[in-house]
């Protein structure tokens, strides 16, 4: 990588250790005064930006198991893609787990 994406990196290590100050982050990370005076507000805004886009498209677990949940009684998807369903689900709780003696935790013994 290139020495300004590697003192970008670290102004965001920097940014994130010193609990949000930008300014500060992007002079620790090398940036000059002048620099990180005029800049400093453009990467912190490019961050929450970033930050709040990738909360958005991550699903939390129960989200997950939600959708799981609406496509086992889904009657328009096929059988099959409905037991895919139903499994994953059931792996969510922690079914179907090998105990290392053979044995397979049921879910109701989960619930």
């Amino acid at each position: 990588m290139s020495e300004k994406w590697d003192r970008r990196r670290q102004a965001v290590r920097n940014y994130n250790a010193n609990g949000g100050n930008m300014k500060q982050a992007m002079l620790d990370a090398g940036y000059s005064l002048s620099y990180a005076e005029s800049h400093s507000n453009t990467l912190r805004k490019l961050l929450e930006t970033q930050e709040k886009t990738n909360s958005e498209k991550i699903l939390s677990v129960p989200e997950i198991q939600a959708w799981w949940s609406r496509n086992v009684k889904d009657e328009s998807l096929t059988m099959g893609e409905r037991i895919k369903c139903s499994d994953l689900l059931i792996k969510s709780f922690g079914g179907f787990l090998d105990n290392g003696k053979g044995s397979v935790r049921r879910l109701e013994d989960l619930l």
